[in-house]
């Protein structure tokens, strides 16, 4: 099932799974499943915590959906007009309520519900929304109980070998700094494609701590967090640096001696990075923002000096 799961992804089988189940209860009650798998499909989410929050939006807005478009179809019958408005409006009324979680279910459920509707209306709205329901609760179970993500493994994974990968990228800005080679266009995209990873390993972490008020977190768990969040936030620091050095001139204005300073400096912020957290000894938080405030320092030492040897104006850094 594992090696399923990586072939194919947790979170498609986990759509499976729901509609299967969804499907199955609808068909042993005779109830219509179109509705139900609708919102299923819709209602799996990377984290648990995300479909619970998102489950309450949902299901008010297809209610609301459902009622425009039986009040509609019941004053202008199934023409063109009727969907038209049933859309405009549902979607309206959601944007104005702050439902954009609840956007797609409300209007398909508005859409599709029109041409449907051949029985009593009030039958027909009830029947509907306790179809949507139970998709909903199905998906949310689903998300909840089976394959949990697991977020932390990925991040323990990825970030030490994305910490050497901004290391080198940082050695490579500062050769092309001290007029040593390289490509600024192929170094500006390697610096953007570095901030889009920063930022989704921000997103794995705010997503594996709302797992965690689902789903017990483990002894190593909390050490490898504390960790993790120590080396994100050190790139962050080593990203807000590259952003000045993107605007320094390069070579020619630096001498022999200022360029190996500039070297020892950056060989100085390299170790910081690639120290072996068992050298780091075991981290607390308290030491994790000592940590961090002196690679800031480091980082501003370094601007000073860069700025003292540039002939332009760059963009102000603020002292910790």
């Amino acid at each position: 099932m594992e090696r399923l799961r990586q072939w194919i992804g947790g979170r498609l089988i986990k759509t499976g799974i729901a509609v299967f189940i969804t499907s199955a209860i609808l068909i042993a009650f005779d109830l219509p499943v179109v509705y139900a798998v609708m919102a299923t499909i819709v209602s799996i989410e990377p984290t648990a915590a995300a479909s619970l929050r998102k489950g309450l939006i949902r299901f008010p807005a297809a209610v609301l959906g459902a009622a425009f478009a039986l009040t509609f179809d019941y004053l202008l019958g199934p023409i063109p007009l009727t969907y038209t408005l049933a859309a405009m409006v549902t979607i309206f009324v959601c944007h104005r309520l702050g439902w954009g979680d609840g956007l797609i279910v409300a209007t398909l459920t508005a859409i599709v519900m029109i041409p449907s509707t051949t029985e009593n209306y009030t039958v027909a709205f009830f029947t509907r929304m306790l179809t949507t329901f139970i998709g909903i609760g199905v998906a949310t179970l689903v998300n909840l109980f089976i394959f949990p993500p697991r977020f932390m493994r990925l991040l323990c994974s990825q970030v030490p070998l994305f910490c050497q990968e901004s290391i080198t990228l940082f050695d490579e800005w500062i050769q092309y700094l001290l007029g040593d080679g390289g490509d600024e266009h192929q170094l500006h995209q390697q610096l953007q494609v570095g901030r889009d990873r920063l930022q989704q390993f921000n997103q794995f972490q705010a997503y594996q701590e709302e797992e965690w008020r689902y789903h017990q977190r483990q002894d190593d768990e909390h050490k490898r967090a504390i960790e993790i969040e120590e080396q994100v936030l050190r790139l962050k620091l080593l990203y807000d640096y590259l952003g000045v050095i993107q605007h320094l001139q390069t070579g020619q204005f630096y001498t022999t001696e200022e360029k190996n300073m500039i070297l020892a400096y950056a060989k100085e912020i390299g170790s910081l990075f690639l120290a072996p957290s068992n050298q780091r000894g075991s981290m607390t938080h308290s030491r994790e923002l000592t940590s961090s405030t002196a690679l800031g320092q480091l980082v501003l030492m370094l601007y000073e000096k860069l700025l003292n040897m540039n002939r332009e104006t760059l963009p102000p850094i603020q002292k910790e």
